[in-house]
């Protein structure tokens, strides 16, 4: 009867730390973000344009407009989650778009691309997203 306790003794510790450890993979495994933030083109084309008016990318920004694509990547450039341009603003320095990409997994390091993938892409680690807030703020044109 001691040999069947000291078993017991044993596989009990050992089944708990299973639990958990199972328990701690599932939960770093269904990490999830939502990264928002702003594109801001400023552009002299928007001179005189009064704040709060609608605007949008022209000339070689064209493809910045309502709609545009903004695509999050791991490291090794698979895409995980799109979300789209809001509509833009002119806030007296630039057009301000906004964007919402929703449901992103956690990943060591992320690419970033907006509207167009001729762009290129921004890279960021997951620390300095977290360090962000998961929000971007990012800038283009002739600032």
């Amino acid at each position: 009867m001691a040999a069947l306790r000291t078993r017991t003794n044993v596989i009990a510790p050992l089944v708990l730390v299973a639990l958990l450890l199972s328990g701690w993979a599932i939960w770093r495994g269904v990490e999830q973000h939502t990264v928002s933030g702003t594109v801001l083109l400023v552009d002299s084309a928007y001179f005189g344009l009064a704040p709060g008016r609608t605007c949008s990318g022209e000339l070689g920004y064209d493809d910045l407009r309502a709609g545009a694509q903004v695509i999050l990547t791991d490291g090794d450039g698979e895409t995980l989650s799109t979300g789209r341009l809001s509509r833009g603003e002119f806030d007296g320095l630039g057009c301000v778009f906004s964007f919402e990409v929703e449901d992103v997994p956690r990943a060591e390091f992320y690419g970033v691309s907006v509207a167009s993938v001729s762009r290129g892409h921004l890279q960021y680690s997951y620390d300095e997203l977290t360090e962000a807030d998961w929000s971007l703020q990012l800038s283009i044109g002739d600032d």
